[in-house]
């Protein structure tokens, strides 16, 4: 759990410090012409290109990770049994998994979301710290979701 808390911290300080540049995604978006930002690795999605992807044919390409609490599933949540949930309070149980290869699949591109976007970003530096080559974090999280996309989402 340290060696974790280490990792987590390091990457928020990485992620604060980091300049941002402009990628093209890989996958679904690559075709997109709008343009993600990166900050160490971690590429930023905004809201109607996450929607464009759970819409999408391509969706099942994608690992999708909600990173919030049960109770905050509990009052929101987007639809769909391939959204898996990490509770970053849990990280002590799912992160080794992660890092032996039994959780997730570091050659898939990977979604990470949460609330507003701060805890998607921490455990989404930690993936592309444990080698995932592409990852996203969702902008705004899940409150700019309901804001910008699906109005029937509760905000809290």
């Amino acid at each position: 759990m340290g060696l974790l808390l280490l990792c987590v911290m390091l990457a928020i300080v990485s992620a604060r410090a980091a300049m941002r540049s402009t990628v093209r995604p890989r996958g679904f978006l690559s075709g997109a012409t709008r343009s993600l930002s990166m900050s160490n690795g971690v590429k930023n999605m905004n809201v109607k290109q996450f929607n464009d992807v759970l819409k999408s044919d391509a969706r099942n390409i994608y690992q999708i990770i909600d990173v919030r609490e049960k109770d905050e599933l509990e009052i929101a949540s987007i639809k769909g049994t391939d959204i898996m949930n990490l509770a970053l309070q849990d990280a002590g149980s799912w992160s080794p998994k992660i890092e032996n290869g039994t959780l997730l699949d570091n050659s898939k591109p990977t979604i990470v979301f949460c609330h507003h976007g701060g805890r998607s970003m921490r455990v989404a530096q930690f993936l592309v710290n444990k080698g995932f080559n592409e990852v996203y974090n969702v902008d705004g999280g899940i409150h700019q979701f309901s804001v910008q996309v699906d109005p029937s989402i509760n905000q809290y």
